[in-house]
């Protein structure tokens, strides 16, 4: 978890550098962050006992603003959750959300959220949850964001996600094309 921090960090200094060069940089800085994170944060969400490791990713990015939000910086919370009676693992409250020791606090405080609504959520409505189209359904059911539109915006942050993707395994095989005819 250390090292992705560190990693972060590092990029977040670095894009100033770059800001300079970069005509759109607002989306080239989004795309460069989410390359450079989403399959190793994915793996750590996956390990971590994350469902949905894919929508959760893109709330991370959403509910931070790509790691730039005061609740973020300032309380540790990489969600948006609220601080809950119920669950433990927050210190207190920032800005009316939960505030946490560190980001991993954060992290087990929505797994703990996870395994506790969704199998309730799953026996009331008799439904499984097994795509990512259905988690989202059910955050938007549980009234997980106070914005109407949240499910609508995880979306595109997947779409984006997804884009990056294509981008990054068309510039791999173009690498491994310029390898191949330079041998």
């Amino acid at each position: 978890m250390r090292n992705i921090l560190l990693i972060l960090l590092f990029i977040l200094f670095f894009h100033d550098f770059l800001k300079e060069s970069l005509e759109d940089f607002k989306h080239v800085e989004m795309l460069r962050v989410i390359t450079d994170y989403d399959d190793s944060l994915e793996a750590l969400l996956r390990r971590k006992g994350v469902k949905f490791e894919e929508v959760v990713a893109a709330q991370i990015f959403h509910e931070t603003g790509m790691l730039k939000s005061d609740v973020y910086l300032n309380g540790n919370n990489m969600f948006g959750m609220k601080q809950s009676k119920k669950r433990h693992w927050a210190i207190g409250t920032y800005a009316g959300h939960a505030k946490y020791r560190n980001v991993s606090d954060s992290l087990y405080d929505y797994i703990e959220y996870q395994n506790t609504y969704i199998p309730r959520y799953e026996q009331r409505h008799g439904v499984k949850i097994h795509t990512n189209e259905d988690y989202i359904n059910f955050l938007m059911r549980q009234n997980y964001a106070e914005d109407r539109k949240y499910d609508l915006k995880l979306k595109v942050w997947l779409e984006r996600m997804e884009e990056v993707r294509r981008v990054e395994k068309r510039n791999h095989e173009n690498r491994n094309q310029q390898h191949f005819l330079k041998n």
